[in-house]
């Protein structure tokens, strides 16, 4: 009777073994499907230290983040939120006049908003504000408690503080071969400086380098192909007021 009761107990055992070790018929999710979709936001402020004037008019900073899907592709249309985190008793506001403002994402998954401070002599030494760009609609479809969002420091540094180190001005303008402004163009850069940066509706741009940048200088827009195709800055040491290029329609 003993032989039996074992006997019986093995087969049960091996008969559980066998289905908990089944594999599941239902395929795992796609990550790239609407299940695993998730957008990556990730930007950065140019400049990224702000310095007090002698009389402290306004400065400003741009804004600029790029959003991208899970296989890298750009993240077309989607709704940003710039707003200035609350970590410090320095206020700055963004063109709509308040401390925080919503971007759409062009489509290489670009969209940039200008900070301004009001510096005021009050300010004394170094201080930092962080801010916050947050996916308005969460950008993961599975989970509508996750949040997507980056962090951006600004530094300020009052007057009597630091001295500026290395943060050379470039700027330019593009235009079409009619001599119209022509605004949404991207300028790129190599050599490690961050971008690209968008030109506004004047068509004009600007950047701060580090002292003694080489690299190039290379504008692209959907369309239109550029005189001339790239343009070389070398060893910069002092500001550059005339890096500018004509866009032909394709």
């Amino acid at each position: 009777m003993k032989k039996y009761i074992i006997l019986i107990l093995i087969i049960s055992v091996g008969i559980f073994t066998i289905t908990s070790c089944k594999r599941s018929e239902v395929n795992d999710p796609d990550m790239t499907g609407p299940a695993g979709f998730r957008i990556i936001l990730s930007g950065i402020a140019n400049p990224s230290t702000l310095y007090t004037t002698d009389n402290g008019s306004l400065v400003t900073s741009v804004i600029i983040v790029r959003a991208t899907n899970n296989d890298g592709s750009p993240a077309v249309g989607k709704s940003v939120i710039f707003e200035q985190y609350v970590d410090s008793n320095i206020y700055g506001y963004f063109d709509n006049n308040y401390n925080a403002v919503v971007g759409k994402t062009d489509g290489q998954g670009n969209v940039q908003k200008i900070f301004k401070i009001p510096y005021s002599n009050y300010i004394q030494g170094n201080s930092t504000i962080t801010i916050k760009v947050t996916l308005s609609d969460n950008g993961r479809l599975d989970n509508s408690l996750s949040e997507i969002y980056d962090l951006i420091p600004l530094k300020l540094i009052a007057r009597g503080g630091e001295t500026p180190e290395g943060d050379i001005q470039i700027r330019g303008r593009v235009v079409t071969d009619g001599g119209a402004a022509l605004q949404g163009a991207y300028i790129n850069f190599t050599q490690g400086v961050a971008g690209p940066l968008i030109t506004r509706a004047s068509g004009s741009w600007d950047i701060l380098v580090p002292y003694g940048w080489t690299g190039y200088v290379i504008p692209t827009k959907s369309g239109y192909h550029f005189n001339p195709e790239s343009y070389l800055v070398e060893n910069v040491k002092s500001p550059i007021s005339d890096i500018n290029f004509t866009a032909i329609a394709n």
